[in-house]
């Protein structure tokens, strides 16, 4: 393979120019690629064709660095979608368990006879690429510390460079995984939310993440259905491809009650960007709640093969196996979770609905007292089933009502899932497992 930096030659491929010591183009028009991505590019078409395997990508692309599973999937995600012109084909091809190549010709050019593009950095420069990289990074760990120094580097970035929209626009989207995974009160997180994305709009009105995170808070937690769905859906138009909003609009469409619409969502999602670590769980879960528990089940077990450090993955399969009886493999998944999250109150609440399930109740109730002596606890809305399974109705309707009062984002998810089945007909779980759906009628 030759060595990445040369500087005597450029790529021509399916429409696109490619200078290492410059940047990507399309008919004169430069296309903005973080660093990262920029040397994953070059190391793919100095490899004229050829598979580059999956470890050597690696090496090569993080300069000897040590990426996870997610940050590759997620690295060959961003090419594909900088790479992605309607009706033509796939630039990047993908071998699974072997590697990656550029599965279109590829022609060289000396450098002097090709048109200069812009730099790797973009218009935003060196430093908002590279906080944006490690941001990246931080949040494919997911933990809290991870996240709260995702936020901390970009808010570093941002106060260098106000007027870079995509550090801004991130800053919210990180934002949202902490209020999902309620590493902060969701409902002290939305304001911040909605100011960053608002922010990041006022400097670039196509911001696909700022739109996106916006929608989510609008409607997860504000309840205000009508225009965060309006928002998500504006992401979408803005950029198809765009895995976290589709992961966005399920949880939009899965609170609206139109579970068969946020399966087909996932479906769709799933097919485009089969490599992404965000939506095996949406789909998996979806397929639960249109009754094909076993089904949500098999894709849930191919995830935690193909993502085995994702302590969600794992969680979901808790879930679904502790539902379908398998009750061996969901406690093993649940402390899976709790080992990769480091304690996370998600895992927590999952694997007590494991115990609980297999009879194990004085270990369920064991690890809810642990819930209780964290600071945050569990996203009240995830304890439901929980206590349901213990056979404690009253104390899974006080935890449904506390969801409530709190905006709990899972609070969109109660109504349909299969856990709570017992209480479905129950009047005051019909009350306030719908309480969040304000403008139902206009969103629909």
């Amino acid at each position: 393979m030759h060595s990445f930096d040369r500087s005597d030659e450029v790529f021509e491929f399916a429409g696109f120019r490619f200078d290492p010591l410059g940047g990507l183009e399309r008919d004169g028009r430069a296309i903005h690629l973080a660093p990262l991505e920029h040397r994953a590019l070059g190391v793919l078409l100095n490899a004229r064709g050829r598979i580059v395997d999956k470890d050597a990508f690696a090496q090569a692309a993080w300069k000897g660095g040590a990426p996870s599973d997610y940050s590759i999937a997620r690295c060959i995600h961003l090419l594909r979608r900088a790479l992605a012109q309607p009706e033509e084909p796939e630039v990047i091809e993908t071998f699974h368990g072997r590697g990656y190549r550029v599965a279109v010709p590829v022609r060289e050019r000396p450098a002097e006879q090709a048109p200069a593009a812009s730099g790797p950095s973009g218009p935003g420069g060196m430093l908002a690429d590279d906080a944006l990289r490690a941001a990246r990074e931080l949040v494919g760990r997911r933990t809290p510390g991870e996240l709260a120094s995702a936020v901390a580097v970009l808010t570093e970035a941002a106060a260098r460079e106000p007027r870079n929209a995509s550090v801004i626009a991130m800053i919210a989207e990180v934002r949202v995984l902490q209020a999902v995974r309620r590493y902060l009160p969701p409902r002290k997180l939305a304001p911040t939310i909605r100011e960053s994305a608002n922010a990041a709009l006022a400097l670039d009105r196509q911001n696909a993440w700022a739109y996106a995170a916006r929608g989510w808070a609008s409607a997860l937690v504000g309840w205000d259905y009508a225009s965060g769905l309006a928002d998500v859906d504006r992401a979408l138009a803005l950029d198809p491809r765009y895995v976290r909003g589709r992961n966005m609009r399920w949880w939009i469409l899965s609170g609206l009650g139109r579970n068969d619409d946020a399966l087909t969502e996932c479906l769709s999602a799933a097919e485009s960007s089969p490599l992404s670590p965000w939506l095996p769980s949406p789909l998996a879960w979806s397929y639960a709640t249109v009754g094909e528990v076993g089904r949500g089940l098999d894709v849930m077990r191919d995830a935690t093969g193909r993502f085995p450090s994702l302590d969600m993955v794992f969680m979901f399969r808790c879930l679904l196996a502790a539902i379908s009886g398998e009750h061996g493999e969901a406690i093993d998944a649940g402390e899976k979770a709790m080992s990769l999250s480091q304690g996370s109150t998600l895992a927590m609440a999952a694997l007590a609905y494991a115990f609980a399930r297999a009879g194990r109740d004085e270990e369920a109730r064991m690890v809810v007292r642990w819930i209780g002596e964290t600071e945050l606890g569990a996203p009240p809305s995830l304890l439901v089933p929980v206590h349901v399974a213990l056979g404690d109705n009253p104390a899974a309707l006080a935890w449904l009502d506390k969801a409530v009062g709190e905006h709990c984002p899972w609070l969109a998810l109660v109504e349909s899932d299969p856990r709570n089945a017992p209480l479905r007909s129950h009047p005051e779980f019909i009350r306030l497992a719908t309480a969040h759906r304000t403008r139902v009628a206009v969103a629909s």
